[in-house]
């Protein structure tokens, strides 16, 4: 793992303060999201500061890895969602329609 380009303990508690929360399912798939685009853009706009800290081997770690595995399991979770939102957009009584799961 490319810990060394960033703290797990941290990465760790942040996810478990968030999921500590008194959100409704909804609230929270649409908070997460924000939070995961502003996330993406921000690291995308400092990734040459990222590469300078680090160093090119980390970086590249960190890319085949744990950025890697990310990138895998939001291309895994966008399908099923827009399954749901199509189902959502059907009238319930509508047949042919996805299932919701």
């Amino acid at each position: 793992m490319a810990e060394s380009a960033y703290d797990a303990a941290k990465v760790a508690a942040a996810v478990k303060a968030f999921q500590t929360n008194d959100l409704t399912p909804v609230e929270e798939m649409l908070a997460a999201g924000c939070v995961a685009l502003e996330s993406m853009a921000k690291f995308r706009n400092a990734a040459k500061e990222f590469r300078e800290r680090v160093g090119d081997a980390e970086t590249a770690a960190f890319a085949r890895l744990e950025l890697n595995d990310l990138i895998s399991e939001l291309q895994d979770a966008v399908p099923p969602l827009i399954r749901c939102y199509n189902s959502l957009l059907r009238e319930k009584d509508q047949e042919g329609g996805p299932p919701e799961s």
